[in-house]
Parts: C-alpha cells; sequence; structure tokens
C-alpha cells in the first residue's frame, strides 16, 4: 500500500471487543504513533497504554 492509499482508505473503527492485545501489537502501536507528526513539530507527547481492565472501566 502507498501513501496516498493508505491516506483515502484510513477510517475510524468504533467497535471494540473485550479481547486484549498481545505486549508486541501494544509496542508496535505506540511506535508508529511515535512516528506520526505533531503540530509545529512540538515535542514532549507523554504516551501512555493501560492494560488492567481495572484503570479502564
Amino acid at each position: 500500500m502507498n501513501t496516498l492509499q493508505a491516506i483515502t482508505k484510513r477510517r475510524s473503527i468504533r467497535k471494540f471487543t473485550n479481547q486484549p492485545l498481545s505486549q508486541q501489537q501494544i509496542e508496535t502501536l505506540l511506535n508508529a504513533a511515535m512516528l506520526a507528526p505533531t503540530a509545529i513539530a512540538k515535542s514532549g507527547i507523554l504516551w501512555s497504554c493501560a492494560t488492567a481492565m481495572y484503570l479502564i472501566n
């Protein structure tokens, strides 16, 4: 998939399941998020990920 296809075919999924992600999947998603551009190239973005259900509910 090229860049234009990735941009035009993007979508937001609102149907979630209770199936947890693996540690590798979480790390892959966080690494991709860290590569995303920021507004005016500002730094200082903090990413966090809650995996314990009592923190999510």
